[in-house]
């Protein structure tokens, strides 16, 4: 704990502005910096063999042995909330660790020029914003493992509790059933089958927040390389003076230095682009993925709160559950927005450039970086949807009619059976 304190308060820039995912996904099977060895790669192969396969395999058959479309019961939607989850990570674990070395090379890039701070570009603003947005990312990274810890606790602590106060014959499974090996109670089958579930939950559910919140991570820095570049342009010429030093009033030399910086700024310009372009093609399809299935899961996950009273240490399960969800869509849509924002506003801050009397090359440049600037870059999912605030009521909003939608119907079919007793 000192040293996480340590961390965050630290007032210097860290070199690796990813130090805590990197190693979490590292311990779990998925390097992406370091190069791999023989042993790694086995290790790796058989952590994500095991989550990936084995265990949503496990989940899919549970699936067809529970699941009922005409009987909206409580095991029914565990079950198919547990599928969706377990489906939805196995997508998104596949589609990194595919790209692992791509993203790797991303993060790599964003340490080195021209993305690295320089003072003599922005003075100390450049290392500051790196700064505080390491920080906004560790402390989201933190709370987010909080709700995730409080989440899995919690359902842990009632599955033990109940193997405490009720006979062994009624024991069940903490998160959702598991009719192979489990349905025998005797010991040691149920112990073996309740710590090897609660293992896999707690891999799969850290691996798969990690890999959620680096990516909006590598999304805030490439928004604040924008930012970065904004800045750069409205003091051009004061920096271009600057150098010129006793000889700032002579408008030659000025001009000469304005337009040496310009070019480097105009390859920072076409970098960072190019940048968020290779951000848009490696995380477009998972982001796609995640979005259709955390709709169905969020509803799902309302569906289930419902069912329980308020107050119950269930109710707080499925609470803190619906938040995991919401806030790590609700982190791709924030940063993504961010990012959207800040490259927009390089169409201003060119237009604030005091080009006035400048070369006619200062003020065809501008009239580039204005021209490009406003068509905003994007992150989306699939190509379908930008990645905004928009975004994220939409995804919410939606997951809140197919709640009332599986409610009326449970409802319908709750009337129709008291309607037969009858």
């Amino acid at each position: 704990m000192g040293n996480l304190i340590k961390k965050l308060t630290e007032p210097n820039l860290p070199s690796d502005y990813f130090r805590m995912e990197v190693p979490i996904l590292r311990y779990l099977g998925i390097e992406m910096l370091r190069d791999e060895t023989v042993g790694y790669r086995v290790f790796s192969l058989v952590s994500l063999f095991n989550m990936v396969v084995i265990f949503l395999g496990l989940e899919i058959y549970e699936l067809f042995v529970q699941f009922n479309l005409e009987k909206f019961s409580k095991p029914t939607i565990n079950v198919a909330n547990y599928a969706i989850t377990h489906a939805m990570g196995t997508i998104e674990l596949m589609l990194m660790y595919i790209n692992r070395k791509k993203i790797g090379k991303i993060m790599t890039s964003l340490h080195n020029p021209p993305f690295a701070p320089d003072a003599s570009r922005s003075g100390s603003s450049e290392s500051r914003w790196i700064r505080e947005t390491v920080l906004i990312t560790e402390i989201v990274y933190i709370v987010f493992s909080i709700f995730l810890f409080i989440t899995i606790t919690s359902i842990f602590l009632e599955c033990l509790y109940f193997c405490i106060v009720k006979p062994r014959d009624e024991w069940e499974m903490p998160f959702a059933p598991m009719s192979i090996g489990a349905f025998q109670k005797e010991w040691p089958i149920f112990e073996i089958s309740v710590v090897y579930q609660l293992f896999e939950i707690i891999a799969f559910a850290y691996i798969t927040l990690t890999s959620y919140l680096l990516m909006s991570a590598i999304t805030a820095h490439i928004g604040i390389q924008f930012r970065i570049m904004a800045n750069s342009l409205r003091t051009l010429k004061s920096r271009a003076k600057q150098q010129a030093g006793a000889d700032r009033d002579n408008e030659t030399i000025v001009n000469k230095n304005m337009e040496v910086l310009m070019r480097s700024y105009i390859k920072h310009h076409l970098d960072v682009l190019n940048l968020a372009e290779e951000m848009e093609s490696l995380c477009s399809l998972m982001i796609l993925f995640i979005f259709l299935f955390s709709v169905l899961l969020m509803c799902f996950i309302l569906f289930f709160a419902s069912l329980e009273p308020i107050g119950s240490v269930e109710f707080f399960h499925f609470f803190f559950y619906w938040w995991c969800i919401a806030c790590q869509i609700g982190s791709y849509c924030y940063w993504g927005n961010e990012l959207s924002d800040e490259s927009e506003k390089i169409a201003q801050a060119a237009a604030e450039i005091d080009w006035i009397g400048s070369s006619k090359i200062i003020t065809f440049a501008v009239q580039m970086i204005i021209t490009r600037a406003q068509q905003p870059v994007y992150i989306t999912a699939g190509k379908f949807v930008p990645l905004s605030m928009p975004t994220l009521m939409m995804l919410v909003k939606g997951s809140f009619s197919y709640f009332m939608v599986l409610k009326q119907t449970q409802d319908e079919n709750e009337l129709r059976q008291l309607t037969e007793i009858s």
